[in-house]
């Protein structure tokens, strides 16, 4: 699936904050942070972007106690990682699982437009389902431990890594 297709059909809000200067106070990020429950933020200043993630911020906050009342310029961001909107999802899977990050910038003409994270790449790809609708379950009498077994068994030759 490509990922164009898979955005069209989930739209994405308030995850970028565009600013004319590096001086945005961490508190308002935060709150930017909590307001769209994505566990983190996208900072546009001018050409360039920023991510600040929630797990960083809490990193922070333990080492600096007064990190809270500082500024994104005094922050040290990571290198963003962009994938281009007409790749496909297990391209994005790969991408993220290689580089070890939750989440994938979406460009388009070289402009960030979307974000993928890796749960949701994680259930799109998924070839199975469980989805246990109490009126199926009851039509068709399905026996859900059956399956469960299944999965414990087939779990037992799987190898780390």
């Amino acid at each position: 699936m490509q990922i164009k297709f898979y955005l069209k059909n989930n739209p994405r809000k308030k995850f970028l904050l565009s600013s004319k200067k590096d001086d945005i106070p961490i508190i308002k990020i935060l709150k930017i942070i909590n307001q769209s429950s994505l566990g983190f933020a996208v900072i546009k200043v001018k050409d360039k972007y920023k991510i600040f993630t929630d797990g960083d911020f809490r990193r922070n906050i333990v080492k600096d106690s007064h990190f809270i009342f500082k500024k994104s310029s005094q922050i040290k961001s990571k290198k963003n990682i962009t994938i281009d909107i007409n790749e496909t999802m297990y391209r994005a899977y790969r991408l993220m699982s290689k580089k070890q990050i939750n989440c994938v910038l979406v460009s388009q003409n070289k402009k960030i437009f979307s974000y993928l994270t890796l749960h949701e790449i994680n259930e799109s790809l998924s070839p199975e389902r469980l989805n246990l609708d109490k009126e199926k379950l009851k039509k068709f009498n399905l026996d859900i431990s059956k399956h469960l077994i299944r999965y414990n068994f087939a779990n037992l030759f799987i190898k780390e890594n």
